[in-house]
């Protein structure tokens, strides 16, 4: 039973890495499209929060799907983000 549970979890697990992993083209290109329209002097509320959600997502599941260095640059990104607009208010 045990032998089943795990192949499923392996299983499934792969699947989801599968899907992250395709899904990264996307989210770059999400946050690239947001890192181009940023204006550092007036960056739009909505741009900083979408900005903010893909990096905080990226940095959160990256480490789990094997993208370790993604992750971590991800969180320093999130991090300079806050930085910016904390300093901002």
């Amino acid at each position: 039973m045990s032998s089943s549970a795990d192949a499923e979890f392996f299983a499934r697990l792969a699947e989801l890495n599968d899907k992250f992993a395709a899904s990264l083209p996307q989210t770059l290109g999400r946050l690239s499209a947001a890192r181009n329209a940023f204006e550092p002097k007036r960056p739009p509320a909505a741009l900083i929060e979408q900005m903010h959600a893909v990096l905080h997502t990226l940095a959160g599941s990256s480490a789990t799907f094997g993208f370790r260095i993604l992750g971590q640059q991800a969180r320093m990104l999130e991090q300079r983000l806050r930085v910016l607009t904390t300093f901002d208010a």
